[in-house]
């Protein structure tokens, strides 16, 4: 659908077929039929009030007098300026004497009632201002319209056409109303507004560039900027419809829905309650919406789809089919809904997920990467499956379950607080329970396999070294170090090698790259699988899973459900818990806390001794100082939230303002520089301890950049192994590359200080 503003001789944004052309015709006839009938009937309930006050208007009983004199030409027509003769609204200050403004004749203008036409407005040809309804500054009212009762038309506004314009509505500066269109009860158009076809607005706002037309109706709600509202579209309640949205086709909108930016809602849509659309989201069809429903950025809702609850739908997802969302659901990325699918209570979808057919999730249960998810299968409870895993049939995964990798359920197994990863497959009426695991090519097809491992292959050992730690709220847990018993050259490590720690085998994915490295703790039912590593002495706890290419280091803690995956960093001595997500290419460090059923994503930065609960974090937003977001609020863009400000609330959005953009670049460049000094000095040190290498100036310590994870392993495999020599030449490089990053850094910033560019921080 074309974007461009819409003029005079095309004003409705997509092409119609010829049966459309005609049933808009014929409805436009139906719609001409009723209006004359109306305007008869208010001429007459007029005439009948003028009879019963005062009998036929007499000669010497008129309102106003017409001067012949004083006249001027509107298309063709002349007009004359008219003065009253009596006291007609002495509270508006229209007394005898005054002048107003041009009719073309009587019948323009009722001598009964308070009506009157002021300043040089026009009313011209058979348009006809009747009941108490004003008419003044530069306004034109012609051809058939009426204005009755309170109505007023003001400014630079046009009514025309076959108008019907009554009640306490106004029509304002450059609005336009036209062709068969009513406007009533205490509505306004105002701006540049247009409102035309057979369109009705009762008691609603049509402001700036908006318009509405064809035969839609707007009750109660606004539409403003370049918004349209066409078709045969229903717009009821406090709705608002913003930005450069659309609704046509037959959509109904009630309640307190919101639509901004370029959302679309249109076909048989009904969408109601407290319902959000913006960005370039789309409902249609005959989607069902109602509740606090919120749809963002390229999502969209089609078919027979029924959304309702608090559910969020964002990135490019779809729901269509007969899907079915409920509860508080959050689907974003690209995720897949359709069929007969239903999604309900607190599950998350994210990645590239699917779930078609049958297909039921529930509970907590978290659904990410490229998994597959149909036939009668059922998720539920705290489940989470994530790579490419497949489950179909009537399989069901419940409990604590993690199924990742290329692991496929199907038919009628069923896994309860177990794991399946790798390329194990579980099938007929076979049985996963009790914290059991099936890992690689490993297949099972019936009886019930408990607390045991299925491997056809382990990359690690748990050796004899045991200790005990503490950790607080969850109490005394022993932990075994481990021992690789392969290469895992992705971490520097080879067979032989020792690691962190684990409570149980279940910590550490045998397949994949992923290790725990130093003093580092994975204890509980948490998991580190595919290509993440923990190492110094952060400790993963609960049902925490980190995967992707995450980094846990310092001393983070991680516990709970949290989820850390991508590319996401947690070090320094951050804390990631509850249901909090923390992914793509995040970072949370310093004394940042991260948990309740909050997102973390994209590019953003946590840290300082910032607070996130219950909310959204994304884009390149930072947050830090004493900086609280709570209770659902949502930060994007490039914003920065600093000292002791405070987001919070579903309503609180703080998104992109790019006059802040070159501040927030700059207090990051500083940032940066102050966090990598204090932890390169401490590895530096730590490095001198064990005199693996000598200071040749105290400068050093501080252009140490990102190398720190990276030069600790490569220290390891040294110090194991009596290469020396490679390390310092390592290090040399390391240090090279980050005192070249550091002098950009600081050039940079030294450049804004010449410039007077200062970070603009915001509470």
């Amino acid at each position: 659908m074309p974007e461009n503003e819409m003029n005079k001789d095309a004003k409705r944004p997509f092409a119609m077929t010829e049966a459309e052309k005609q049933q808009v015709m014929d409805n436009i006839e139906e719609e001409k039929t009723k209006r004359r009938t109306r305007r008869v009937l208010l001429e007459e309930e007029d005439f009948a009030q003028a009879r019963a006050s005062a009998g036929a208007v007499m000669e010497d009983a008129k309102k106003y007098e017409i001067l012949k004199e004083d006249f001027k030409e509107i298309n063709g027509q002349r007009v004359y300026r008219i003065r009253a003769l009596k006291d007609i609204d002495p509270e508006k200050g229209i007394v005898a004497g005054m002048l107003g403004g041009y009719v073309a004749t009587e019948e323009n203008l009722s001598h009964s009632g308070k009506c009157w036409i002021a300043d040089d407005a026009v009313v011209y040809e058979d348009a006809k201002i009747i009941g108490d309804a004003l008419v003044c500054g530069k306004a034109s009212v012609y051809d058939q319209a009426v204005i009755g009762e309170n109505a007023q038309i003001r400014d630079n506004a046009v009514v025309c056409g076959h108008v019907l314009v009554r009640g306490e509505a106004k029509v304002c500066d450059g609005a336009a109303v036209k062709d068969y269109a009513s406007v009533m009860g205490a509505s306004v158009i105002a701006g540049r507004a247009k409102v035309y076809d057979s369109a009705t607005v009762l008691d609603g706002k049509v402001d700036m560039n908006a318009r509405v037309f064809d035969e839609a109706k707007v009750q109660g709600a606004t539409v403003s900027s370049t918004a349209c509202v066409y078709g045969g579209s229903e717009i009821t309640g406090e709705s608002v419809v913003q930005g450069n949205s659309r609704i046509y086709g037959n959509a109904k909108i009630a309640g307190d829905v919101a639509i901004y930016g370029n959302a679309q809602v249109y076909g048989n849509a009904q969408v109601s309650g407290n319902c959000f659309i913006e960005g370039n989201a789309q409902v249609f069809d005959n989607v069902v919406m109602k509740g606090a429903v919120s749809v963002k950025g390229n999502a969209k809702v089609f078919g027979d789809a029924a959304v309702r609850g608090n559910a969020s739908i964002e990135g490019r997802s779809k729901v269509h089919g007969n899907a079915d969302i409920s509860g508080n659901v959050f689907i974003k990325d690209d995720v897949q809904v359709y069929d007969n699918a239903r999604i309900s209570d607190n599950a998350l979808l994210s990645g590239e997920v699917q779930v078609f057919e049958n297909a039921r999730i529930g509970d907590k249960a978290r659904i990410d990467g490229y998994a597959i998810i149909q036939g009668n299968a059922l998720i539920e409870d705290n489940a989470l499956v994530f790579g490419h895993a497949k489950i179909t049939d009537n399989a069901k995964v419940v409990g604590d379950s993690h199924v990742y990798g290329n692991a496929v359920i199907r038919e009628e197994a069923w896994v309860k607080s177990s794991k399946v990863f790798g390329d194990a497959e579980i099938h007929g009426n076979a049985m996963l329970t009790d914290n059991a695991r099936l890992a690689f090519d490993a297949k099972v097809a019936e009886g019930v396999v408990s607390g045991k491992e299925q491997d056809s292959e382990k990359k690690f050992e748990l050796t004899d070294e045991a200790k005990e730690i503490d950790l607080m709220n969850h109490g005394i847990c022993t932990v075994h170090r481990i021992r690789a018993l392969k290469d895992v050259p992705e971490c520097g490590i080879k067979a032989g090698d020792l690691g962190g720690w684990v409570q149980s085998e279940e910590n550490l994915s045998h397949s994949g790259q992923s290790w725990i490295a130093n003093d580092a703790v994975v204890c509980g039912n948490a998991v580190v699988t595919d290509d993440a590593f923990v190492c110094d002495k952060a400790i993963v706890s609960d049902n925490a899973c980190i995967a992707g290419k995450s980094r846990v280091e310092d001393m983070a803690y991680i516990s709970e459900r949290a989820v850390v995956r991508d590319k996401a960093v947690i070090y320094s001595a951050a804390i990631v818990s509850g249901d909090a997500w923390v992914v793509d290419k995040a970072r949370v460090f310093d004394n940042a806390q991260v948990y309740g059923e909050t997102r973390v994503s994209e590019n953003c930065r946590i840290y300082g001794n910032a607070t996130i609960r219950d909310s959204v974090v994304r884009g390149e937003s930072l947050v830090h100082g004493n900086s609280v977001v709570k209770d659902g609020a949502t930060i994007s863009g490039d914003r920065e939230m600093d000292g002791n400000a405070v987001a919070k609330g579903i309503g609180q959005r703080i998104q992109t303002d790019s006059r802040y953009k070159e501040a927030t670049s700059f207090v990051r460049d500083q940032k940066i520089i102050d966090v990598l000094r204090n932890r390169v000095q401490r590895f530096v040190t730590e490095l001198q301890n064990r005199k693996v290498i000598e200071l040749r100036s105290p400068q050093e310590q501080n252009v140490i950049e990102k190398m720190y994870s990276k030069t600790q392993r490569i220290t390891q495999h040294a110090l194991n192994s009596g290469q020396r020599d490679a390390i310092n030449e390592k290090l040399d490089k390391g240090i090279n590359k980050a005192a070249e990053t550091l002098k950009r850094a600081k050039e940079r910033m030294e450049a804004r200080k010449r410039n007077k560019v200062q970070p603009n921080v915001r509470k």
